[in-house]
Parts: structure tokens; C-alpha cells; sequence
């Protein structure tokens, strides 16, 4: 049985980066990449395996990029891979799609049996490569795996658990699996290291695939302002558009010339104004004398 583990470099955290320092990590003088750590579990996974049939069993390690993928190569051929096989691509961080198609290419020239993906990246959170390649090569794919059981044959046995939710399931290969937990990878070996740097690590090239983005935006409109509460526009408005509200007027920005004009008899009007002043208790009618002048003075 073939087992291809996948694996994504990411930047090393212990590597300080100036600002504009450069636009392409490997060009850092000394730059050392590591593996993704769930990308790491995956290789445990397949070691177990192979240690219960190492005669029938091959491992091989699989990236997509340059010298960075080249780099996290050799730590999997020191940890116990058999093979490594760089996909050549030219950009530094492809996108998920472009890595997806050129990995269903190389599945297609060089069929396995059990793919092992980490089921995330822990830089960015993505975990979309796997079943992106799973839906292009027409095989299954299980994600969020926490255990894996194989007896020899050519079925597989697996846990996956969402939350509180724990499910057995068992396929036939090939499938491919997104490891979520499991034990972690062991150390290499001094022998390892030593065999992994005269390694040679088989370069394959991308090929033609279609590298034209799937979502591509037509149009962008900016939202609107949200619109308050009447309550919120009724506090921040003035005295003056509040009387003109409660008195059935339109606001100080009319278009109509006239809608905000209070229309009728001097009396009439008056008496309006009063009522609403009133019912506002924005005035005393009882401190009012009836000609117009207060009652203290």
C-alpha cells in the first residue's frame, strides 16, 4: 500500500521578519521553514502503519512549492518517509486551488492508496487543499479524524469526533483523511538527518493546470449607513423639527418649498402651537395671563 502525506511549509515564528524587509521569505539569508504541525501528525499516522507492515507499505512525503517545501521534505525523510516529491510551482504560496489541481495531477500519473492531509494549517486556520483534491480525484474524504485502525487489508477504520460527536467509520481505499489529533511526531534520528540531507528529492513539474481564479468579483458596492431607531433620530433632532413632526410638518431639509411652513390664522395658529407646547409640557399655560404677559411679573 502507497500512503502519500502532505505537507505545507509555514513560516518558522522564531525568525523575526523587519517590515519590507522582502517580498518572498526564501530570499531571507538563513530563512528556515517547518512543517505544519498537523501536517506532522499526519507522518505519525502513517509510521504506525507502516510499522505493522513495513514491507508493503511506502510512505511518501508530497509539497507543492520550492525550496521551502524542499526544506520541510527532508525533516519527513529524517522522521522515517521513504520518498520525497517536490511539485514545482512557481509563486511561493500558491493558492488552495492551484494546489488541489496540481496534486490531482500528480495522483493521476502516480496513483496511492491513502492520502493524509493535516485537517488544518494552524497559521491561517485553511483546511481546504484536502477535500478540494478529494472532489477533483473522485475519492472520499474524512475529515476531523482523531484515530486511525488498519488491519492489513484494503479497508480502514476511523474516528472522527466534532465537538461532543464521535464517529466509527470504515471505507476501502483510496480515500483521504484530515488528521485533527493524534500522537505527536517523533524526533528524527542522528542516522535520519544524516540520510535525509544526501537524499535526493524527486522534483515534479506542476504542468498545465488552470490557474484562472474560481471567484473572481464583478462588483463592489459599499454598504449603506445604518439606519437608527425613530426614538434615536426623535433625540438627536432639534426643538424646531420636533415641533414641525407633532405638528404634521415635513423637516428642515424639505425639497417643497412650503412644507415646512406653518399656514392659517394668526389665532389658529397660535392656538396649535400651544397645544402642542402644552402636551410637550414645554410650557406653563396656567402662569400665562391673557394678555400674553406672566402672571409674576
Amino acid at each position: 500500500m502507497r500512503i502519500v502525506i502532505f505537507t505545507r511549509p509555514l513560516h518558522n515564528p522564531a525568525i523575526q521578519i523587519e517590515p519590507a524587509s522582502t517580498r518572498i521569505l526564501e530570499d531571507l539569508p538563513g530563512y528556515q521553514p517547518i512543517p505544519n504541525p498537523m501536517d506532522e501528525l499526519a507522518l505519525e499516522v502513517a509510521l504506525s502503519m507502516k510499522e505493522k507492515d513495513p514491507h508493503s507499505v511506502t510512505l511518501t512525503a508530497c509539497s507543492v512549492g520550492r525550496e521551502a517545501s524542499r526544506i520541510v521534505l527532508r525533516e519527513f525523510l529524517a522522521c522515517g518517509a521513504d520518498e520525497a516529491v517536490c511539485i514545482e510551482e512557481a509563486g511561493w504560496e500558491p493558492d488552495g486551488a492551484v494546489v488541489a489541481a496540481c496534486l490531482n495531477k500528480f495522483y493521476r500519473d502516480e496513483p496511492f492508496d491513502l492520502g493524509l492531509f493535516g485537517a488544518r494549517d494552524v497559521d491561517t486556520g485553511a483546511g481546504e487543499v484536502g477535500p478540494m483534491f478529494a472532489a477533483l480525484a473522485g475519492i472520499p474524504y474524512v475529515d476531523s479524524v482523531v484515530g486511525v485502525r488498519w488491519s492489513g487489508d484494503r479497508q480502514v477504520e476511523v474516528t472522527r469526533k466534532q465537538k461532543r460527536v464521535r464517529e466509527e467509520i470504515r471505507f476501502a481505499l483510496p480515500a483521504c483523511l484530515g488528521i485533527q489529533r493524534g500522537t505527536q511526531l517523533r524526533y528524527p534520528s542522528f542516522w535520519g538527518k544524516l540520510e535525509a540531507e544526501q537524499a535526493r528529492i524527486r522534483t515534479v513539474p506542476a504542468g498545465d493546470i488552470n490557474r484562472e481564479p474560481r471567484v473572481e468579483r464583478q462588483k463592489f458596492t459599499r454598504s449603506k449607513p445604518r439606519k437608527g431607531s425613530v426614538a434615536a433620530e426623535y433625540a438627536a433632532s432639534s426643538s424646531v423639527d420636533r415641533m414641525r413632526q407633532a405638528l404634521g410638518m415635513a423637516g428642515a431639509g424639505a425639497k417643497q418649498k412650503g412644507d415646512s411652513l406653518l399656514k392659517g390664522e394668526p389665532e389658529e395658529v397660535a392656538k396649535r402651537i400651544l397645544t402642542i407646547l402644552k402636551r410637550e409640557k414645554a410650557v406653563d399655560v396656567d402662569s400665562i395671563s391673557p394678555e400674553g404677559e406672566s402672571k409674576e411679573t
